[in-house]
């Protein structure tokens, strides 16, 4: 989560962490309806959405994001991947 807002115009220092963790807190990942939804859209040319929930039964995040760029999607997929407790 702290590195998302670092790919953006505002800094880490500009986030309510607060706000984030409360919007997490009613999440479940198995229940998409409650999951946390996130566009960052502002000043950019490709649109980021982002969507979040903590796992059930543990201290773990899922995170899923989309872009309408394919390159985007692609970053997005690596980044993930690469961030995973599931990594190889």
């Amino acid at each position: 989560m702290e590195r998302l807002p670092t790919s953006r115009p505002l800094g880490p220092d500009d986030v309510n962490w607060d706000t984030v963790a409360s919007a997490l807190e009613p999440t479940d990942d198995q229940n998409p309806a409650s999951w946390c939804s996130n566009s960052m859209a502002a000043g950019v040319q490709h649109p980021l959405d982002v969507r979040l929930a903590k796992t059930v039964g543990s201290d773990a995040l899922s995170v899923v994001g989309g872009a309408d760029s394919a390159v985007l999607r692609l970053r997005i997929d690596t980044l993930l991947t690469a961030f995973s407790t599931d990594a190889p």
